[in-house]
């Protein structure tokens, strides 16, 4: 049974493809149009899909949308008109005519589209495509899902639970409906602190190490925890229905504005450093004012979540959890919840989003998988490098300086070397010397995975301790500001070594979702990846799921004495993560990233 998932009209439209419990493809529509979360109609991830599979839209036995658009109308018209529910008169207007003119009529868009019969495309509730991914992604064949999310039909946070048996069955235990979602308060806080609001949740995550729970209190006001293990949402605070149909409109009330002040400018930088290591400047009263927020709205989406766990705990009383959802890509949130929460084992899948709810929706309609696993997040598309590096010989660097992102040093006598085909080791052996003598390396593999942080195959890498390379990696390669949490890739063999552990590395940290200790013997081997609060982000690699970089990883180990770099995700600024080779060149000609390594290509920036 072959069965099609798509997500659209919000953050991140996704397409996916599964056949008998098995993903054989999935993409977001941004790796394709270059337009960060895109959410428009996902046309080019679904040929994507469709040629992966090897079949036309017509012999697909289903097709499956990951929420009900007459549930979520109904909800868009029941509260946005409902007495005691701040909202915008202009702002309904430009919602009806959106749903009105396309988002109601999904199910006509995809059958004229796909050129299939109606009767081929169903819904499946939003919370429900959500918790199948998770429970699909994870490996476990019976588990507690709790789901916080923004919003979806109605519900804003979902207790729930599933097994994989026949199929996925999912029991639904209890949901707090809109407004009472962490997700868009945790979005409005996050524009508020002049992020984009569907990126802010794990920006306020970094940025709150940076302050003091100042603002908690008067946080309690919109976020009334409740002594269930429930929470409310004082509506008055914050126009959510803005934020929940138009994200990036003001949902900042006149009380709201009175008590904590006005919106960040972004064109004033916050002047924090997330690095131990080297002189950090002295931020000033606004940034402190935005620190605090940030770590009391931590203190308190903490706490909330803790409550939901042990609620869930009391209906679905098993060892294993499924967290998922917009607020499960908060590191620090994901390691409270593991370390204090009542289960056992948690765990995050690599996609939290829309881009997991595609692959979930699809997954409840397939039939069961033949052999249980773990889902890879690496079902994007793949890329053959042989064009580009023919493209590659024939190129001009000395026109690049008119390109290069702001900041960058340009020199136009630079000098390009293209090293095509070579063997794993030989390629291998170049990288780690230019990783030990402080280049910053571009590394592109095989498949790019589905979630919006790169799993291994799309990566920045750096040595952890050299600090000149990471404030370029930061700052003129990836195009972000310093205080940014980055990540640290460690060989699996080495993860003991470099964490402090009970036991072997567990499912949180495999991609990446979760924050630990380094251990006091390696700080000074790996400080530039050491956040202020004193953890990292490890992603702890395998020869089994990231073969090419465990390599890496292991090779430069023997050269340095420890298996670990500094990562971030391969992109530039506020653009999607490079997916393809052509994605990857145009970072390499446009920043200071010094070399750059795709599939067996080598490229290298070399001056005279």
């Amino acid at each position: 049974m072959i069965v099609l998932g798509l997500s659209a009209h919000e953050h991140g439209a996704t397409a996916a493809v599964v056949r008998d419990g098995q993903v054989i493809a999935a993409a977001a529509e941004e790796r394709f149009t270059r337009q960060s979360h895109d959410p428009n109609f996902p046309r080019f991830a679904i040929e994507f899909c469709l040629r992966e599979a090897g079949l036309p839209a017509h012999a697909l036995d289903r097709i499956v949308f990951h929420e009900d658009p007459h549930s979520r109308f109904t909800r868009v018209m029941t509260t946005t008109l409902a007495t005691g529910f701040p909202w915008s008169p202009r702002l309904f207007v430009r919602s009806m005519a959106e749903w009105l003119s396309g988002r109601l009529w999904v199910r006509n868009t995809i059958s004229r589209r796909l050129d299939v019969h109606p009767d081929k495309v169903s819904f499946v509730p939003h919370h429900l495509s959500h918790a199948a991914h998770a429970l699909a992604s994870s490996p476990f064949d019976e588990a507690a899902v709790l789901i916080a999310h923004t919003i979806g039909e109605w519900g804003c946070s979902v207790l729930c639970s599933g097994t994989i048996e026949d199929g996925i069955e999912i029991d639904v235990h209890e949901q707090l409906p809109y407004p009472h979602s962490l997700g868009l308060v945790g979005a409005s806080l996050a524009l508020f602190c002049g992020f984009r609001p569907y990126e802010g949740v794990r920006a306020l995550s970094d940025l709150a190490a940076f302050g003091r729970p100042s603002q908690l209190e008067a946080l309690r006001e919109i976020v009334t925890l409740q002594p269930d293990g429930t929470y409310r949402v004082q509506p008055d605070w914050l126009a959510l229905d803005a934020i929940a149909e138009q994200p990036h409109s003001s949902p900042f009330t006149p009380r709201f504005r009175a008590a904590f002040g006005e919106p960040r400018d972004t064109r004033v930088p916050l002047p924090f450093r997330s690095s131990q290591k080297g002189p950090a400047p002295t931020p000033d009263a606004q940034a402190i004012r935005f620190a605090d927020l940030a770590a009391s709205w931590q203190v308190l989406v903490e706490e909330a979540v803790l409550g939901l766990a042990r609620r869930l705990h009391h209906h679905a009383p098993t060892p294993r959890l499924c967290f998922t959802g917009a607020l499960a890509d908060n590191p620090r949130l994901v390691a409270r919840l593991d370390a204090d929460g009542p289960f056992d084992t948690v765990f995050v899948p690599p996609a939290v989003g829309a881009r997991g709810a595609a692959v979930g929706a699809a997954m409840l309609a397939s039939a069961p998988p033949r052999q249980r696993s773990a889902q890879s997040p690496f079902v994007g598309r793949a890329y053959d490098e042989t064009a580009d590096a023919e493209m590659m010989a024939i190129v001009e660097p000395r026109y690049w300086p008119r390109f290069r992102l702001r900041g960058c040093d340009s020199d136009p006598n630079v000098r390009v070397e293209v090293r095509p085909g070579l063997a794993l080791d030989a390629l291998v052996d170049v990288v780690v010397a230019d990783l030990a003598a402080g280049r910053v390396v571009g590394w592109v593999q095989g498949r790019f995975g589905l979630g919006p942080h790169s799993a291994g195959h799309r990566l920045v890498l750096c040595a952890p301790a050299n600090a000149d390379a990471a404030m370029r990696l930061n700052e003129r390669v990836v195009d972000r500001p310093s205080w940014h949490h980055s990540g640290l890739a460690i060989a699996e063999g080495s993860a003991v070594k470099v964490l402090e552990l009970e036991g072997p590395p567990g499912i949180l940290h495999r991609w990446g979702q979760s924050t630990a200790r380094p251990r006091p013997e390696v700080l000074d081997q790996v400080c530039e990846a050491v956040h202020v609060d004193g953890t990292v982000r490890p992603t702890v690699c395998t020869a089994r799921d990231t073969p090419r970089l465990h390599h890496l990883l292991c090779a430069f180990g023997d050269r340095v004495g420890l298996a670990a770099l500094l990562t971030a995700t391969l992109r530039e600024g506020e653009l999607p993560m490079a997916a393809s080779p052509a994605d990857a060149l145009l970072v390499f000609a446009r920043t200071e990233l010094d070399t750059l390594v795709i599939n067996n290509l080598l490229v290298k920036k070399e001056s005279p």
